[in-house]
């Protein structure tokens, strides 16, 4: 049994019933009735039931209306509006040695129990109670019947008037609060399809339901019907109480670090004797917590070891028969056998591979009470309540102030005047006649409302005198519109905020300045929200770490209508299938969470878009960035469909290279076809002269012997022809010789 150091949970279930009980009776002190009367009355009046009956009775008896001209309501739902017009966004970050991989998909998965939960829904009417009563709370739980009969963590708003905090709490989220109850009343058929398991207790317990408030005015007289305004009187045997007790309690825990896994994780004294006795197996020192794995395994080391056995076993065999080989086979060594061993994780811690150390952690311990029997009871895996709390106008104590117990005054000022001015309005139109005493006063008011009519008076005994009503001043007017200015400056909206350019700047910046400054009343409520979702995100993430153990596929829709899809406590296996790690353990770390500062509250798109255009175009972000600020709903699909064009425009582009490319080559090639034929014409215009001045050679080499010939046969004849002179020479000159003697 967990050695529990607060004894809240020893206390058998009949004294924590009785125990709770009377808790509860003390909890309903005077402080807290007074508080309760009050934002229930705050409640009726933010839904128009703005007079009280004795002053209603009055205006009656002047035949006055009793107009309500209600500028709380429309208010209001612009605050909420305001305050919850984006969805929050939370950061989760890794602590200490935790993965950061991890606490990323932490954070898609507190966006998925947002999703589940409806969280926006819910946020919303947490916002609408911190307004209207002072407080508002959300709840987390987990809701058993989800996903199949596999159960999920969700989160609910909680009307403020169930809620029963301790009255000496005084932080604004309850933490130092020694218990927190809710409490309703019920049938039990309600609190048998809560609680299924336990309908026996239910029939038999028995216990006063104590009716719920139901405010000071008769809901019939209102027209407004709230929860537990029917009288519980009728059905003493069908009605009865619940409550739900959450307790902080020091509990003994048990700190165990796997040197195998590198897994750490905390352990109460139940749960650490559950895991000692959970079996596991060592083969070949690897360590198996589950034995389908562990079967798997074995089978694989024992096959690989029957066959290096065979292999060994042949070597040896070879080694008789060829002795050159013995002495290499005489050095090999024998497998070895494969070490399974079968035990507990005791085994283990016996052996060091698991540390452990004690350490007292304060855990919130939730118990169930039906009319006077306890039903129910578990320790939550949380340190913090799981009741979150909003306080409006904090007053140190669990009982706050609203925003519109502080303009009821002023809303009472306008429906008087607008009462007075409309019954002004409609007397005016009657026109007051007095008269002489005696006169026929029928017959003058039939004549009087003829159009027209000529009226016979004797003026000696005194002529009618019709009587004008005195105006209405218009300081009248001028205060009813300062108390409508002043009801909305209350709650920190300014007419800039609800789309009234009266009053606006002429430039865009002086738009942007004052709608800036404008939201600085509301951005007070924002950051107590903020801060509230903080807290609730923590109490989520140690619901998941508990909760959440075997693998989740996750998967989320985006405001763009695209679907996120991640694992969660994936286990990993190598081939012998053990496993190797755990994708997304989100059972172990420590991990921070934040609110980001103004998600919630409304933007202005455009000066947005405008600015993150500016950004665009410094080249300090890309196009994803911009268009997550716009209103385009499909940002997936025009992502998608940009880069296929932008794809297309680079095989466009790689193609107009590739032509050109092409086309080069292809003047390239023309170039060298058109040299090749030039040089082909050129080889055949050479090979033509060769021809040419080879028949040219030819005839001259003809000619030439032709001409030799000639010339030879000229030289011979002038040869001829010479000696012929010759001789005739010679003949002639003994002759002349003589004659000369």
């Amino acid at each position: 049994m967990s050695l529990i150091i607060d004894d809240v949970t020893k206390k058998s279930a009949t004294k924590y019933a009785q125990e709770t009980v009377e808790l509860f009776q003390e909890f309903c002190g005077s402080n807290r009735s007074l508080w309760a009367q009050q934002a229930q009355d705050d409640r009726e009046f933010r839904l128009g039931a703005q007079w009280d009956p004795e002053d209603v009775k009055v205006l009656e008896s002047r035949q006055q209306a009793p107009l309500v001209i209600n500028r709380i309501h429309p208010a209001v739902e612009l605050a909420k509006s305001m305050l919850t017009a984006n969805k929050p966004t939370f950061r989760v970050s890794a602590a200490e040695d935790s993965d950061n991989k991890t606490a990323a998909a932490m954070n898609g998965f507190i966006q998925y129990i947002w999703s589940i939960s409806a969280g926006d829904r819910q946020l919303s009417k947490a916002i609408d109670d911190f307004y209207v009563t002072g407080m508002g709370s959300l709840l987390v739980y987990i809701d058993p019947f989800d996903d199949g009969g596999r159960g999920e963590v969700k989160f609910r708003a909680i009307d403020p008037m169930h809620v029963y905090i301790d009255p000496n709490a005084q932080d604004e989220f309850c933490t130092d609060a020694s218990d927190i109850i809710i409490s309703k009343t019920y049938t039990k058929g309600q609190l048998k399809r809560i609680y299924p398991a336990y309908q026996s207790a239910i029939n038999t317990a028995s216990g006063n339901p104590y009716s719920e408030l139901i405010g000071k005015r008769n809901a019939t007289e209102n027209l407004i019907v709230f929860a537990g305004a029917e009288s519980s009187a009728n059905h003493d045997g069908d009605y009865i109480r619940g409550y739900e007790r959450y307790t902080k309690v020091w509990v003994q825990m048990i700190r165990v670090f796997e040197k195998w896994s590198k897994q750490e994780f905390t352990l109460t004294e139940d749960k650490f004797e559950d895991y000692v006795s959970k079996p596991i197996w060592i083969i070949n020192g690897r360590v198996f917590t589950e034995e389908i794995l562990a079967r798997q395994a074995a089978e694989q080391v024992v096959a690989q070891y029957q066959q290096e056995l065979q292999q060994y076993e042949e070597a040896i065999a070879m080694a008789e028969q060829d002795p050159q080989i013995a002495q290499q086979i005489a050095q090999m060594e024998p497998p070895q056998q494969p070490q399974i061993q079968e035990g507990t994780m005791d085994l283990l811690i016996q052996e060091g591979q698991v540390e452990m150390v004690k350490v007292p952690m304060q855990r919130v311990y939730m118990g169930v009470v039906v009319g006077d029997k306890k039903i129910y009871g578990r320790l939550l895996n949380c340190s913090e309540y799981p009741i979150i709390t909003m306080m409006n106008l904090h007053t140190g104590s669990p009982y706050p102030l609203s925003d519109v117990r502080m303009i009821k005054d002023m809303q009472r000022y306008i429906n008087k005047i607008r009462s007075l001015i409309v019954a002004h309005a409609s007397t005016s139109t009657n026109v007051k006649v007095m008269v002489p005493r005696g006169t026929d006063t029928e017959a003058l008011r039939e004549q009087w409302a003829q159009p027209g009519a000529i009226i016979e008076v004797d003026f000696a005994e005194g002529a009618p005198i019709a009587v004008a009503p005195l105006p209405m001043p218009n300081e009248l007017y001028a205060n009813e519109q300062q108390a409508k200015t002043d009801v909305d400056h209350q709650l920190g909206l300014f007419d800039n905020m609800m789309g009234n350019s009266q009053n606006a700047p002429d430039t865009y910046r002086g738009i942007m300045m004052l709608d800036e400054f404008g939201q600085r009343r509301i951005k007070v409520k924002q950051a107590t929200i903020e801060q509230a979702l903080q807290e609730l995100g923590k109490v989520l993430i140690a619901f998941i770490q508990e909760f959440y153990v075997a693998e989740k596929q996750i998967r989320i829709l985006q405001p763009n209508n695209s679907l996120s899809e991640f694992a969660i406590n994936k286990r990993l296996y190598d081939d012998y299938g053990q496993v190797v790690g755990t994708l997304n353990d989100v059972s172990v770390g420590k991990y921070d969470v934040l609110v980001l500062a103004g998600s919630t509250l409304p933007s202005n798109r455009y000066a947005q878009l405008e600015f993150y255009r500016d950004m665009y175009r410094d080249q300090i972000i890309d196009r994803v960035e911009v268009l997550k600020k716009s209103d385009v709903f499909d940002i997936e699909g025009v992502l998608q469909r940009i880069d296929t064009i932008e794809q297309l425009m680079q095989e466009l582009e790689g193609a107009k290279d590739k032509i050109k490319e092409l086309e080069g080559d292809l003047q390239t090639r023309e170039r060298e076809l058109f040299h090749t034929k030039l040089n082909a014409a050129v080889d055949q215009e050479v090979l033509k002269a060769k021809e040419v001045g080879l028949e040219q050679r030819k005839a001259m080499e003809l000619h030439k012997a032709r001409l030799g010939d000639t010339l030879k046969s000229a030289g011979e004849a002038a040869a001829m022809e010479i000696q012929k002179i010759s001789m005739e020479e010679r003949n002639r000159r003994p002759q002349t010789q003589k004659e000369g003697k």
